[in-house]
């Protein structure tokens, strides 16, 4: 966001001197209330939307606006130009990655998942990744990861994205891929699924329609394609189009089968996948979540979703992945304090009896930085709960 309106928004500017003031007031409040891009999308969307219904609204117009409904004109034309810069900006900042740097960070979790949790009741080699983001970052570390040499430990990784094995420019989405689905033996295999988009992902609207993967120097809505992204937004999103009601149908399969669902770095503003959620916790009684976040707390995130805080499980810490080479020692209970608390809390949803000094499920869990893990006592204003915590 600082970059933003540190540069993108001086460029808008300049052609459009009129919204020097609008983009003021917006910095102002986005940098002063420590908005994500998220946040102003959602924010400016709403507007826009709350604009296009009162301006057909005659009682609002008359007595707020003095029978005169021009202003409005101004203001949804001005907040378009906004959008469209921001939306600019996603595409533009998400879609360079630089592969070797991505596959350092994900490199002990991504082939590490079948190490630190092997004895995990009923695991697999398969790791089913749901991401709201829409940036390159796994695909990128795969590109690397897919075959590892003398200096890169662990198996190899395949993934499963819905665009084939073979990476070339253009080639098609399909759910296919996800419908024949396989696990091979040999490898660490990541199933990767984006509800809500990529920033190289076109849609050509023809018959049927064909989404492609770009190329970053393109851009948003390059030529013929629509750049295929779900932005974020608290009200319902039109999710029965490709790709996304596979995506969504794929998370609410898993929701169903699963005892162990891990949560990275949200704030559950997304409607769908709350409700989902709370419908998997019914339908599976045995289904435990495990949100990881610095400021996650247990009776928020429960509230937030709406299901029993016996059921979640927090954990506040900042995302920290072990060095590479700690993952595949034995005895790495201690290695990690984060991968180390996420195992024994996978263990305890298999029905496996907690070992002290780890975290728990209906809690807010903490760290003492030795890698042991301890309840934190919750705010005053979240003991009012009425199921505990």
């Amino acid at each position: 966001m600082e970059e933003f309106f540190r540069v993108d928004a001086r460029q808008l500017e300049s052609s459009n001197p009129e919204l020097r003031q609008y983009l003021a007031d917006l910095g102002a409040l986005a940098i002063g209330g420590g908005w994500d891009v998220e946040k102003a999308l959602d924010v400016l969307q709403g507007d826009r939307k709350a604009a296009d219904r009162l301006e057909g609204e005659s009682l609002f117009v008359k007595r707020a606006l003095g029978g005169s409904p021009s202003k409005f004109g101004s203001f949804v034309s001005d907040t378009d130009k906004v959008l469209h810069a921001l939306h600019d900006k996603v595409v533009e900042h998400y879609s360079e990655i630089n592969a070797e740097q991505a596959a350092a960070l994900y490199r002990p979790f991504l082939q590490g998942f079948l190490d630190w949790f092997s004895d995990v009741p009923e695991l697999g080699r398969t790791l089913p990744v749901f991401t709201l983001n829409y940036d390159m970052a796994v695909e990128s570390a795969v590109s690397v990861l897919e075959d590892p040499g003398d200096d890169n430990a662990g198996p190899p990784v395949r993934l499963v994205d819905g665009f084939g094995r073979a990476r070339r420019v253009g080639r098609q989405w399909s759910r296919a891929p996800f419908d024949s689905y396989r696990e091979d033996p040999e490898k660490a295999n990541v199933v990767l699924v984006k509800l809500h988009g990529s920033v190289l992902w076109g849609r050509r609207p023809t018959s049927p329609e064909v989404i492609v993967e770009l190329t970053p120097e393109l851009g948003r809505n390059p030529g013929p394609f629509e750049t295929v992204i779900l932005y974020p937004t608290e009200e319902r999103k039109e999710i029965q189009q490709e790709p996304f009601h596979t995506g969504y149908r794929l998370l609410h399969n898993c929701l169903r089968q699963t005892h162990f669902l891990v949560v990275i770095g949200t704030s559950f503003r997304d409607a769908e996948v709350c409700e989902m959620i709370r419908d998997a916790m019914e339908d599976n009684p045995s289904l435990r979540l495990a949100s990881i976040g610095p400021s996650q707390t247990c009776e928020r995130v429960a509230a937030r979703i709406g299901v029993e805080p016996g059921k979640v499980a927090a954990l506040k810490a900042k995302l920290s992945f072990p060095t590479h080479g700690e993952y595949d020692n034995p005895g790495h209970a201690t290695d990690n304090g984060l991968m180390g608390g996420l195992r024994e809390l996978a263990r305890a949803a298999y029905g496996t009896k907690a070992r002290p000094g780890w975290p728990r499920f209906g809690a807010t869990n903490v760290t003492s930085g030795d890698g042991r893990w301890q309840k934190e006592a919750p705010d005053a204003a979240e003991r009012s709960w009425p199921n505990g915590g």
